[in-house]
């Protein structure tokens, strides 16, 4: 409050000093641009700076401020307290948790699946043909389903895939 009314004292003394020099050398506005003989006229630019910086201290005096500690303070308190609920939410919930487990209620949890059996050697695409990770295929794959048993005569669209699985790919040739 007491800058406020330092800024408004020290603002009225500026505009009404450069005001009162502004108006007493009012007749030497005509040698401002360009300057005469005499020079520039600085009584009349120091009084238009004092009038200018006067106004803008006198507004800034009187300007409505946002209180912004306050603010900040309610906003903290705001933050403080949404922490402290879910710390509670949260501390209770592992309680509970803790609780059932040890009555035995909530078995514990699986372990983890191994790598390999998340992540198969063999990938089968929407078209059914088989991809060995890793190869790089160029064509297309071989035909799987009615073309397959139509052209080999063979009626089991799989039926080759378990000859090879048991080594006897060829054997009946």
């Amino acid at each position: 409050m007491l800058v406020r009314v330092l800024q408004f004292l020290l603002g009225a003394a500026l505009a009404g000093g450069g005001g009162y020099l502004a108006w007493t050398h009012r007749a030497d506005a005509s040698n401002l641009f360009p300057p005469g003989a005499a020079g520039l006229p600085l009584f009349l630019l120091a009084g238009a700076f004092g009038v200018t910086s006067g106004i803008v201290l006198l507004v800034s005096a009187v300007h409505p401020r946002s209180n912004q500690k306050r603010a900040l303070a309610a906003r903290a308190s705001r933050e403080e307290a949404a922490l402290g609920e879910a710390d509670a939410y949260y501390s209770q919930r592992a309680r509970a948790a803790d609780r059932d487990w040890r009555s035995g209620d909530i078995t514990p949890p699986a372990p983890p699946a191994p790598y390999e059996a998340a992540n198969p050697t063999l990938d089968r695409p929407l078209g059914g043909a088989v991809a060995v990770r890793g190869s790089v295929g160029v064509g297309a794959a071989a035909p799987t389903g009615p073309a397959r048993a139509g052209a080999g005569g063979c009626a089991s669209t799989h039926a080759g895939d378990s000859a090879v699985r048991n080594g006897q790919r060829g054997a009946g040739r």
